[in-house]
């Protein structure tokens, strides 16, 4: 199954602006991925809120004008610069908030919401910081691909994430294709940043050969049963171009959908809730 969608546009005061999408609008086919959310940020936007259950990611394009500042109740404060990627797996609770580094300047990221194995959930909150010079970048005529987590042709990310997991920024050259190999059980997160792409699977009897997105739409595809030997998915600039694509294990559990906590059901999700309540996620650090 593959599903196209346009998100929804989120505007906060005149500091804050994003493309949203969240798993329910593809049915759930884009587990583990929750909530994948494309913005541009100039100032402080969230107060300092909790996290149970799931990991959120801030990838920091590495052409973007401003730093992020990450505080959370884990360590001190980190700057996520351009080009880096900041990995908060909130497991049992913690608490974060994250703005500009310098108000005005504005960030242009993706902020990205991982779901958690069942198991995983009740473990201590950690983070992962990789900075962009430890990000490896595979270049060729048909374009580039920075392997920001996960791992693209004989390039692996330094990142450790929690399960199986890819990220990948991707320019391409106009009228060029480029190939990415699919993984058995996986399920992927295609987003146009900036051009329009054409995007194809050859090898599999699907109800359209291709689609097409332009910027600020996204691709689903849903539970791909694939041969071990995997199909790939090939992408199409018709001009130069900027997109993502993400991908992850299928975790194939429960999940129930609390804001910042996703637990299995929604007594787990009051009872996270109680506990960040009563101060169990601590306190952030020096903000």
């Amino acid at each position: 199954m593959m599903i196209i969608s346009d998100g929804q546009e989120l505007v906060i005061r005149d500091c804050f602006k994003a493309q949203s999408f969240n798993i329910e609008m593809f049915g759930g086919g884009i587990d583990p991925l929750i909530m994948v959310d494309h913005f541009r940020m100039t100032g402080p936007t969230f107060p300092v809120h909790p996290h149970a259950g799931l990991s959120a990611v801030t990838y920091v394009f590495p052409e973007s004008k401003g730093a992020h500042m990450n505080y959370d109740s884990l360590h001190d404060p980190i700057s996520i610069e351009p080009g880096d990627i900041h990995w908060f797996a909130s497991c049992s609770g913690a608490v974060h908030t994250e703005q500009p580094r310098i108000e005005g300047k504005e960030v242009h990221a993706l902020q990205i919401f991982v779901n958690l194995p069942i198991g995983m959930k009740r473990q201590q909150a950690y983070a992962s910081h990789v900075v962009a010079s430890d990000i490896p970048l595979y270049s060729d005529l048909n374009g580039s691909v920075r392997v920001v987590a996960g791992d693209y042709k004989e390039l692996a990310s330094p990142l450790k994430t929690p399960t199986p997991f890819t990220l990948l920024d991707c320019h391409g050259v106009e009228g060029v294709n480029q190939s990415f190999p699919m993984k058995l059980n996986w399920n992927y997160f295609l987003y146009s940043v900036s051009g329009s792409i054409e995007a194809s699977l050859p090898g599999l009897n699907l109800d359209r050969a291709a689609v097409t997105l332009g910027p600020g739409q996204s691709l689903g595809f849903a539970g791909w049963e694939t041969s071990k030997d995997g199909i790939s998915l090939v992408v199409k600039s018709s001009e130069n171009s900027h997109f993502v694509l993400l991908g992850g294990l299928g975790l194939r559990e429960p999940y129930h959908l609390g804001g910042p906590i996703v637990m299995e059901s929604a007594e787990a999700n009051d009872e996270r809730f109680r506990a960040y309540r009563n101060g169990e996620f601590g306190q952030v650090k020096g903000i």
